[in-house]
């Protein structure tokens, strides 16, 4: 049996009501506006953007840091990222 990745869009509808002199200022409120405080109007949609047949599965690089980098913070943690996958861990 043949692998496939099939790459997907969702896109998820929200609204705010606002008060603004005009659309443009209502706009400009919008789009300075925090997510979240936008409502969720419980309806979206879905796309497939693509689908690509894999000659293998894919698995995650294993990423080693450059030499000078190895006694650096983000090196300790990417070592112990790497371990944790390989353990089965994350």
């Amino acid at each position: 049996m043949k692998t496939f990745r099939i790459l997907a869009s969702y896109t998820a509808y929200c609204s705010l009501e606002i008060q603004a002199e005009n659309i443009d200022e209502a706009r400009e409120i919008a789009q300075e506006t925090d997510g979240g405080e936008f409502h969720s109007d419980e309806y979206g949609d879905w796309n497939i953007d693509d689908i690509v047949e894999l000659e293998k599965p894919y698995t995650c690089p294993k990423f080693e840091p450059a030499e000078e980098e190895q006694d650096d913070e983000m090196s300790k943690w990417v070592k112990q990222v790497n371990k944790d996958i390989r353990e089965g861990i994350a």
